[in-house]
C-alpha cells in the first residue's frame, strides 16, 4: 500500500474445479504490461498484452498475432469494450439479457476489494 491505495499485489487462489490462479500487479513497473499464461490438458497457453497468443505443446509451438500491424488499433477495441457495448445495446434494442451482465461484473469487484482487504490486514 502507498498513500492508502494499492502499489502491488500478489495473490494466489484456487478456483473452482481444482485449478489454482496467480495475480500479480505492480503500479510502479517499468511499462504496461498485461499477461495470461494457462497450463493443462498437455499444453501451456500464453497471452500477451492482446498482442500475442502462443501456444505451447511437447513437440511444437504455434504462435498467432504476429500479422497484427503494432499498437495501432485503439484500446476500447483491442480490449473488447468496443464489442461488448455494441452487444450490451443490441441486447436493449430487442430485449435479451447480455451474454455478461452487472452481476458477474459485481462478482469480479468483490473479489478485488475482498484482495485488497486482505492486503491492508496482512504484515508487512
Amino acid at each position: 500500500m502507498q498513500n492508502d491505495m494499492v502499489a502491488g499485489a500478489v495473490s494466489a487462489m484456487e478456483i473452482p474445479g481444482g485449478g489454482q490462479c496467480v495475480i500479480a500487479a505492480s503500479k510502479f513497473s517499468g511499462a504496461w504490461q498485461e499477461t495470461a499464461t494457462l497450463h493443462g490438458e498437455g499444453m501451456t497457453v500464453h497471452v500477451d498484452a492482446f498482442e500475442r497468443l502462443t501456444v505451447s505443446y511437447n513437440d511444437h509451438e504455434e504462435v498467432y498475432g504476429t500479422d497484427r500491424p503494432g499498437k495501432w488499433i485503439r484500446d476500447m477495441r483491442e480490449r473488447g469494450f468496443q464489442g461488448q457495448l455494441e452487444h450490451f445495446f443490441e441486447c436493449v434494442r430487442i430485449r435479451q439479457k447480455p451474454l455478461t451482465d452487472a452481476w458477474e461484473a459485481g462478482k469480479t469487484l468483490e473479489l478485488l476489494e475482498d484482495l485488497v482487504k486482505i492486503s491492508k490486514e496482512t504484515p508487512k
